[in-house]
This record gives C-alpha cells, sequence and structure tokens, in this order.
C-alpha cells in the first residue's frame, strides 16, 4: 500500500514546523533569559503530546465511521464536525484555512524580500513586487501535486534546508564568539518582551493544521504518535543549539532574525538561500490542506 511511512511523516513535520520560528528563537531566549530554554522543551512536549492526541482522534473517527476509510480532503473539519456537530466543522475549517493560508502568504512574502536581497546585484530592474509575482507563478502549478505521499520530496527539502542552515549558523556563532572575547552580555527582562517571546516560542512548535492531512497519507496511521515523537525531538536538536549560540554568543545584539546577528560572508550567504529555499517548501505544505478541500469543491480527483 502507498502511503507515508514513520520517517517520511515525521520529515513532514519537521518541515511544516521548523522554519522562520527557529532564526527567531535565540531573540526570544534572550528576552526570557536561562528560562528560555525549559520553555521550549516545555512547549515541545506538549506540541508532541497534543499531536499525538490529534493521531488518536483520526484512528478513533475512522474506527467508528467506516465511510473515512479511504483518504479524504478534509480531516480536521471532519474531526470539528464528530465532536461538536455542524458549528464545529464549519469553525474548524474557517480557523484552519485561515491560518494556513495566511501563513503561507506570509512564507511567500518573505521568500520574495530574501530573494531580491539575495540577487540585487544582478537583477536590480526586479522588485520584490516582481519577486512575489514570479514565485506565485512557479510555485501554484506544484501546489496542485496531489497529497503529501504523491510530494514527499517537498517535506525532505524542507527539513534538511532547515537543518542545514541550524548546523551553519551555530558554526559561524562559535566563529563570531573567538572574537568577542567575553564580553557578551545580556538585557533585563521585562514583561513585554517576554510576553512576545512566549509567543514566539510558542509559534516556533505550532503547525497543527497540517498535521491531519499528513495523517491521513499513513500507512500506519496508529503510527503518527511515534513520528511526532520522532519529529518533534529531531526539531528541539535544531533548536537548542541555535537558540544557545545566539543567547552565548551575542546576548542582547542578537537580532529578532539571528541571520542578521552573524558576521556577513559565505555562511550567512548560504544560510540565507536555504532559509528562502524552506520558506518556499513550506508554502507548498501549508497551502496543500486548503487546495485540497479546494478542489474536492471542484470535484477535482486526487490523483490530479
Amino acid at each position: 500500500m502507498h502511503g507515508l511511512t514513520i520517517w517520511t511523516t515525521a520529515v513532514f513535520i519537521i518541515g511544516d514546523i521548523a522554519g522562520g520560528g527557529v532564526l527567531a528563537l535565540p531573540r526570544a531566549v534572550e528576552d526570557t533569559g536561562w528560562i528560555g530554554f525549559v520553555l521550549i522543551v516545555v512547549f515541545t512536549l506538549l506540541s508532541t503530546y497534543t499531536a499525538a492526541l490529534i493521531g488518536k482522534c483520526w484512528v478513533i473517527i475512522q474506527e467508528r465511521y467506516p465511510e473515512y476509510q479511504s483518504h479524504v480532503p478534509d480531516p480536521y473539519p471532519i474531526m470539528g464536525e464528530k465532536t461538536y456537530g455542524k458549528t464545529g466543522r464549519h469553525l474548524v475549517t474557517l480557523t484552519m484555512n485561515i491560518y494556513n493560508f495566511g501563513s503561507s502568504v506570509v512564507y511567500m512574502v518573505l521568500a520574495a524580500g530574501n530573494i531580491e536581497t539575495l540577487l540585487n546585484d544582478v537583477t536590480k530592474d526586479i522588485s520584490f513586487c516582481y519577486w512575489l509575482m514570479i514565485l506565485t507563478f512557479i510555485l501554484v502549478p506544484i501546489i496542485c501535486l496531489g497529497t503529501p505521499k504523491d510530494f514527499w520530496p517537498i517535506g525532505v527539502g524542507a527539513t534538511f534546508s532547515t537543518a542545514i542552515a541550524c548546523i551553519f549558523i551555530v558554526i559561524q556563532a562559535l566563529k563570531d564568539n573567538s572574537h568577542n572575547k567575553g564580553t557578551t552580555v545580556h538585557s533585563d527582562v521585562g514583561i513585554q518582551k517576554f510576553s512576545s517571546a512566549f509567543g514566539t516560542m510558542v509559534f516556533a512548535v505550532s503547525g497543527h493544521s497540517v498535521f491531519p492531512t499528513i495523517i491521513t497519507d499513513m500507512k500506519k496511521k496508529e503510527d503518527f504518535k511515534i513520528a511526532a515523537i520522532l519529529g518533534y525531538g529531531i526539531v528541539l536538536m535544531m533548536y537548542i543549539p541555535t537558540a544557545m549560540s545566539g543567547y552565548f554568543v551575542y546576548g542582547s545584539n542578537v537580532d529578532v532574525n539571528i541571520i542578521k546577528s552573524i558576521s556577513a560572508g559565505p555562511i550567512a550567504y548560504v544560510v540565507e538561500i536555504l532559509v528562502t529555499l524552506h520558506l518556499l517548501l513550506g508554502f507548498i505544505i501549508y497551502m496543500n490542506p486548503v487546495c485540497q478541500q479546494f478542489e474536492a469543491k471542484l470535484g477535482v480527483p486526487k490523483e490530479y
């Protein structure tokens, strides 16, 4: 049976959640103090638990309602309907699509801005707005690829681009640390900064709106719990070293985007390319649940 395995599911989970949030974590830890590292671990554990519950809910629905044994384009709204009726279905559909579409728009805007910066010396006449349209025309056909099992390389690319970017950030931070000579200072923790950092950390482990779509493509849906533990475990291995490098090396000088804090050079350039790649691939992952529902309304076969 063709479908996602535990590993490919974990890859999609990582590609879904480990993106722009990782770049803001060093600043978030700086704004909360050392307790920020504890919060990252706690939020990761809580998100793993809630992700496992989503998987368990879908398994229960398939056991009780045989009509959902095959692939469905709207698993999350179905969960809402079986729990709270039509009102629950409409509420879940509205909030999920707003979140997914909104996140996709943000990803596209950030990617267009990054490409404009990266290619500014070569394509000076192509503005941000034009890049936004160019990327849209390129990616729109790709979001019609079907379901996650049909475009698993997208998940692999999103995961590895972020993982390599994190490694390069830590390497450059260690290089920069050799020039600091122990002069790192930290800012005071305030309520406003702590609250903002709190939200950043929660956002960095979010992405549950895509999980039901991934679950429906698994060979064994009951294994999603294992995939969630594996995926979030790897994400934590990316987050902690990156956050530590920003906190201990740059301190109060760390930027909201860690890329702007590391020294300019080849590594910083490569990191920005990798982050841009993740944003483009993340756009496809976030838009897929929205597109599946839209295509189902139009009667488009899922094989398309």
